[in-house]
């Protein structure tokens, strides 16, 4: 039976956590792509492209509600776009093993001899 003070500090846990996650995203969307940060004088280079290709999903949730885009238009080219391309590409194939390897996981834990011995005890 929980007390009332585990219960506190799982409340108190519950909210530093929500805050984490709301300060994580008001630090992510300071540097969105067309914040009016780059020109055609000063353009957005290849660790600019890294990083708005990691922010790419945020900024295109972002994008739905305000003029933010996912991509930068004033940018050095090719450099840009290949920073971009290596971490929307790396969120794509880290998202992609994840999956599969939590399937597979699932799987195992189903299917071991040892979940179907203690199915027969049950």
């Amino acid at each position: 039976m929980p007390t009332e003070a585990m219960l506190f500090i799982s409340v108190k846990r519950k909210y530093i956590a929500i805050s984490c996650i709301f300060l994580l995203l008001i630090i992510l969307t300071g540097c969105m792509p067309n914040d009016g940060k780059h020109s055609n004088e000063n353009p957005a280079g290849f660790f600019w492209g890294l990083w708005h290709g990691l922010i790419a999903l945020i900024s295109l949730i972002w994008g739905i509600f305000t003029d933010i885009r996912v991509y930068e238009l004033h940018n050095t080219g090719g450099w840009y776009d290949f920073g971009f391309c290596i971490t929307v590409g790396f969120g794509v194939y880290i998202g992609f093993f994840i999956t599969i390897i939590a399937i597979i996981l699932t799987i195992a834990l189903i299917c071991s001899p040892f979940a179907l011995i203690a199915r027969l005890f049950e």
